[in-house]
């Protein structure tokens, strides 16, 4: 197992199934995580990410597992809110999408929201482990452009030939190294690269 310590992490657990809500919360408090909030669907998700900026004593969590198909607001929907709204309290945080519907369709939606991982049922302590540990270990940098917003969806990224031609793709785009204070390009441009600190294994150790 990879040594991480995963006791200064918190993870928001969105799921409208009993036992695999506390499958989950017993196999993240086996990993020795040291924060672990619960949610029975995406409303009350919502209604419990809104509260983090009243309450001071209220840590934010560093990760999302959230199931799929829950009523009366499901997976996908919490997702976009948490990458859009303004009340999110952190709209790049790592987000493992989880649901028995593993088809084509639910995976694309789900990507195009933004989801950075999407993890099948049923799954296993070492499936959920691996994807925990892959979120933190290998984040991908933020994309933002006029249509979306979330981790860059090229899984292999495959350097153009010649030196030329990915110093001129750099210079298409505004590189951001910071997610509290983003000054606007000198140039139009339609595509942001978020490139930040990797503060999840900062903590992690």
């Amino acid at each position: 197992m990879d040594a991480f310590d995963f006791s200064r992490l918190g993870v928001f657990i969105v799921e409208d199934n009993n036992y695999v809500r506390e499958t989950l919360e017993n196999l993240l408090r086996h990993f020795r995580f040291g924060r672990i909030a619960v949610a029975s669907n995406g409303e009350e998700a919502i209604d419990y990410m809104k509260t983090l900026g009243s309450a001071s004593s209220i840590i934010a969590p560093d990760i999302v597992i959230s199931d799929l198909v829950m009523t009366p607001i499901n997976g996908l929907l919490f997702l976009r809110w948490m990458r859009t709204a303004k009340e999110s309290s952190n709209r790049m945080i790592p987000y493992i999408m989880l649901s028995g519907a593993a088809d084509g369709a639910y995976v694309n939606s789900a990507r195009d929201l933004g989801a950075t991982e999407f993890l099948a049922k049923p799954f296993s302590a070492a499936s959920v482990y691996k994807f925990l540990v892959k979120v933190i270990e290998a984040p991908r940098q933020f994309v933002t452009t006029t249509k979306y917003f979330g981790p860059d969806r090229r899984r292999q990224k495959q350097d153009p030939p010649g030196k030329e031609r990915r110093l001129k793709d750099e210079e298409d785009v505004t590189i951001v190294y910071s997610a509290e204070k983003v000054a606007k390009p000198k140039q139009p441009t339609d595509v942001w690269y978020f490139r930040l600190p990797n503060s999840l294994k900062e903590k992690a150790g």
